[in-house]
Formats: C-alpha cells, sequence, structure tokens
C-alpha cells in the first residue's frame, strides 16, 4: 500500500533550501501528474503544509504562490 512520507525525513531538505534561498525565492510545486508514480496530490500538499508550519505566515502564503504569481507576473494579466 501507499505509505505517507514521514515529514522528519524531509526536514533537513527543507531547513536546506530555506537557508540557501529563503522563503521569498521559493516556490512550492506538486510536479503533477508525475507525482502521482509516487503517491497521491493531498499528502504532498498536507506534508509540504506540515513542514512549512514554523514559518511566518507572509512565508508560507509566498512559497505557496506568491513568489511564482510574482515572478511569472500574473497581476499584470487581464
Amino acid at each position: 500500500g501507499e505509505r505517507a512520507a514521514d515529514p522528519r525525513s524531509l526536514l533537513p531538505w527543507m531547513r536546506h533550501l530555506l537557508e540557501c534561498f529563503g522563503p521569498a525565492r521559493l516556490m512550492w510545486g506538486s510536479d503533477w501528474p508525475v507525482l502521482e508514480l509516487a503517491g497521491r496530490y493531498g499528502p504532498w500538499w498536507a506534508l509540504c503544509q506540515e513542514l512549512t508550519a514554523p514559518l511566518a505566515p507572509a512565508e508560507r502564503a509566498a512559497i505557496f504562490g506568491g513568489n511564482a504569481r510574482d515572478f511569472y507576473r500574473l497581476d499584470t494579466l487581464e
């Protein structure tokens, strides 16, 4: 059966990314539909939410959409 990843096993990687790039330069992605080969979208989303829970709300908002919106200039689309 499908097993959910233990967030503690991914925490060192999350810390490394935050130390190298900071929350202002990270974008969350699901890699869907390739993700379906190893798991499901919902559990991956929940796991990433748990890993980033210690961050400030503004930092989490940036990682989970704000940085992509700004980088791709999605606010300028009509």
